[in-house]
């Protein structure tokens, strides 16, 4: 999902744990669904142009930056110290 959003592909995704909310947050950055029905209507209403995908290139790079290899090893080095 990082990958797809850092190269401006819109991402549906289903809803699941592992930290796709707060990728997607709250819907700014993607669309969440949680079932075959709503995955449909997503799909159909943002190929009619209902929901639609405009990013500001900067808002989402801040936004990516919290999922990078750096950061995720700042945060992973944070734990083991506690431990």
């Amino acid at each position: 999902m990082v990958e797809a959003l850092g190269s401006g592909v819109p991402v549906i995704a289903s809803q699941s744990h592992g930290g796709i909310n707060e990728i997607i947050k709250n819907n700014n950055f993607g669309y969440i669904y949680n079932s075959q029905e709503e995955l449909i209507n997503t799909i159909a209403d943002f190929n009619s142009g209902k929901l639609k995908f405009n990013l500001k290139k900067n808002i989402l790079a801040k936004h990516l930056k919290k999922f990078s290899v750096s950061e995720n090893i700042k945060n992973y080095s944070k734990i083991f110290e506690k431990i």
